[in-house]
């Protein structure tokens, strides 16, 4: 099963909040190859200073991104048996399950899950991404026996 959501924007708050955040590394990457310097001018972020003097990272549109995505939402395998095995071992049908859900993820959103939103403020402002914990991916797996006894 694939999961999607096209043309929905967000605010990637992990920039302009600091870069500290110990969930959100990927963020170190996605400001420093993307600030203003001489030789980038053309950069998506304001030159980095220190003090921040002019507030240059205070929230803005540079801050907001698309959050399309394509999800494997779920993906199940499922061996049967021969019957002919099974009987054998005085099992009428025998079968082996594996489920794996939210194993991966396309979208060109720089955060952690574009699907994840803040739990700070009120339902209008929640346009905020801080990247607070992605999906977690769980995979699962089952045994069918059927015994028929006559």
């Amino acid at each position: 099963m694939f999961q999607y959501s096209v043309g929905a924007k967000s605010i990637w708050n992990a920039i302009p909040t600091g870069v500290f955040n110990s969930l959100g590394e990927n963020k170190y990457s996605e400001y420093g190859l993307n600030t203003w310097t001489p030789e980038n001018p053309n950069a998506r972020y304001a030159k980095a200073l220190y003090t921040d003097p002019s507030s240059n990272g205070r929230i803005s549109d540079r801050y907001i991104y698309d959050t399309s995505y394509l999800r494997l939402k779920s993906i199940q395998f499922t061996y049967n048996f021969e019957q002919k095995l099974s009987s054998k071992m005085g099992i009428d049908k025998a079968s082996l399950t594996l489920t794996g859900t939210n194993l991966l993820t396309w979208t060109k959103w720089p955060g952690i899950d574009p699907e994840t939103f803040s739990e700070r403020g009120t339902i209008t402002d929640q346009i905020n991404n801080e990247d607070p914990y992605p999906l977690a991916k769980s995979f699962s797996f089952g045994v069918h026996l059927l015994v028929m006894r006559a």
